[in-house]
């Protein structure tokens, strides 16, 4: 192999590839035990003996984040999540600069997340990193990526609870604390998302509709990016109208935590302890906060509400609410003898 390809040679397990710029030896892991695959990628490295080369670790994860932010691919919320994770890599690592990372750093950080987390938090976090070094690679300052590793297969999804009617009402109306109220009545009466009720203010409620807009004072949009208006229905006003503290707000407060600002958590403030706690007393351990907004859709393609309206106010396609919720419409019937 080596009167084949002069520089390649093995070290331990993998083939290595030397070669000299300049009169500068230069020596790169392959990263592969395989003859095939060492002689490839070594020609790849000898068709590009040049490279720029990578910073250190947290001036690369910043260069990064802040390209997918400015070509629309993250959003503000998404740019903290990765920079917790990326760095949090490097922490456990023990690394500097992404040029340190092997395929063997990726696997024992990949099976530490095994045992501590859910498989598919752990994979979440895998393709984080992918995302970081693809990018690293498709700008020319890298030559692989590390992080391509295999992925154990995932579960199957648990299929998402839902509440009926009556339940959402008992929940409603049982409900004695006014900012766990309210933010019940957001999912269940309008749909919204957790972190759009998280960052919910007092201009966002007119007298009969809720219009959900980004913040850009505080760099926040919509998960969908667009303004949406949503009507609000006659009990959620009710509860609005006597909610004296929402009355003195004004419009540019929060309506949760008004004093509590954006900080290193995800959420400005954090609702699941709560919300979990109430609804294991009330008997539905099952529902979580996005089953509110699944429940609201559910609701209103039972009661004969155009698919079209409720993607609206969702914030979502139309096809994709067809996909999940057609099979509710009243009247619906599978026989294929109804068109004869």
């Amino acid at each position: 192999m080596q009167e084949k390809l002069r520089g390649l040679y093995r070290r331990g397990k993998v083939y290595w590839y030397r070669w000299t710029v300049a009169g500068v030896q230069q020596r790169v892991s392959l990263a592969t035990a395989d003859p095939a695959e060492a002689v490839t990628k070594a020609m790849m490295v000898l068709s590009r003996p040049e490279i720029s080369g990578v910073s250190i670790w947290r001036v690369e994860v910043e260069n990064f984040l802040t390209s997918r932010l400015l070509c629309g691919k993250y959003r503000p919320r998404t740019v903290r999540v990765r920079r917790t994770t990326l760095n949090a890599f490097a922490r456990h690592c023990g690394i500097t600069s992404p040029c340190e990372v092997t395929r063997s750093h990726v696997m024992r950080y990949y099976r530490h997340q095994q045992s501590t987390s859910q498989e598919s938090s752990a994979q979440s976090l895998i393709y984080s990193l992918r995302a970081f070094f693809s990018w690293l690679v498709m700008d020319g300052r890298l030559r692989h990526s590390p992080a391509d590793i295999p992925l154990a297969a995932l579960p199957l999804p648990r299929k998402k609870w839902f509440a009926d009617a009556p339940t959402v009402r008992q929940l409603l109306s049982d409900c004695t604390r006014p900012d766990l109220k309210f933010f019940l009545m957001c999912g269940f009466r309008a749909g919204m998302r957790t972190e759009e009720i998280v960052m919910a203010r007092r201009c966002w409620f007119l007298s009969h509709s809720l219009h959900i807009q980004g913040s850009p004072a505080d760099g926040w949009t919509p998960k969908d990016r667009d303004n949406r208006t949503i009507p609000i229905a006659t009990d959620f006003q009710k509860f609005l109208a006597g909610w004296d503290r929402f009355q003195f707000l004004s419009p540019d407060d929060y309506i949760l935590s008004p004093s509590k600002l954006m900080g290193r958590h995800v959420l400005r403030w954090d609702p699941r302890r709560p919300f979990r706690d109430y609804v294991q007393a009330m008997g539905c351990p099952l529902l979580t906060p996005s089953g509110m907004r699944t429940t609201f859709a559910s609701l209103h393609v039972q009661s004969g509400t155009s698919v079209y309206k409720v993607a609206v106010w969702l914030g979502d396609r139309v096809d994709v609410v067809q996909r999940h919720y057609a099979h509710l419409m009243p009247h619906a019937d599978p026989s294929i003898d109804n068109v004869s």
